[in-house]
């Protein structure tokens, strides 16, 4: 008897897993930042102007919005999640001075992903011997990658609001 209970119990479980009757819920993504900012999410690419509040209609387990920038493809935008509803809000990510020197004999361009804010551009370029602190970076981990066909070693530390950079 106690089989026979088991296997109707287990049979029931099965049949109530209908993968036709997916289920939906709403979802809302806010842009609190100061920027228009552009995002890839449920399957498509989409645009939140600034105070701007968008709706889904999303599927159980949908993943989170990726690649989120703002309108100069830079990321400088924090992403908070609610965990009791799954909405999302936008806000400008907290700004780090850039400060480089650069002791090689030729102008250096490197980048940091798109975490670099170069008066607009993700590039960062500096001159032969020189020192810059005119952008700004929205990460605490940078992946720095050269972009000349030079060997570059390119050091960095954190101090405060500051992040120091040696290129040689």
């Amino acid at each position: 008897m106690r089989r026979l209970f088991l296997i109707i119990i287990i049979a029931l479980l099965f049949s109530s897993c209908n993968t036709e009757n997916t289920k939906h819920y709403s979802v809302s993504l806010t842009n609190n930042s100061s920027k228009i900012i552009t995002y890839f999410y449920n399957g498509s690419i989409d645009t939140l102007a600034i105070s701007e509040i968008k709706k889904y209609e999303v599927e159980a387990h949908t993943p989170s919005p990726k690649n989120i920038v703002d309108q100069n493809g830079i990321a400088s935008i924090k992403m908070n999640t609610n965990g009791m509803t799954g909405n999302y809000d936008f806000s400008d990510a907290v700004p780090f001075n850039l400060n480089v020197v650069n002791q090689l004999l030729i102008e250096v361009k490197f980048k940091a992903d798109n975490f670099i804010n170069d008066n607009g551009s993700f590039e960062f370029s500096i001159g032969a011997n020189e020192e810059k602190n005119t952008a700004i970076i929205y990460t605490l981990n940078p992946n720095f990658t050269s972009l000349i066909e030079y060997p570059v070693i390119i050091d960095w530390n954190i101090s405060g609001n500051d992040i120091y950079v040696v290129t040689r």
